[in-house]
């Protein structure tokens, strides 16, 4: 099942001239930016927040009926991971590198 509010939070964008950066770079400076506010083009760091909250408690009604999934994304993954904590949930057996990470959450 494929529900929009688990999809990764989207960077802004500038409408101005920039100098060339390599895209990872730019990845970089939009995400600080959005961090600080900046969110032209894309939800603002408070509405993706509150899609987070959503999102976990979607996740805590499923896991009521069984064992739950979530494949997902950078951003997204943390902040709900922080709401289903803020929810009582407990994060086990975190492990990760730069491109790959997991999450076990128990209640």
């Amino acid at each position: 099942m494929q529900e929009a509010m688990f999809t990764e939070a989207e960077l802004p964008f500038a409408l101005w001239r920039a100098p060339w950066l390599p895209a990872e770079a730019w990845a970089v400076i939009f995400r600080l930016l959005w961090l600080f506010g900046y969110a032209r083009g894309s939800d603002s760091l408070q509405i993706t927040r509150r899609r987070a909250r959503a999102a976990a408690e979607r996740l805590v009604a499923l896991a009521a009926k069984g064992p739950v999934l979530l494949v997902g994304h950078g951003i997204m993954n943390r902040l709900i991971g922080k709401e289903l904590q803020a929810l009582g949930w407990l994060a086990r057996n975190r492990q990760g590198s730069r491109y790959w990470s997991m999450g076990v959450y128990e209640q």
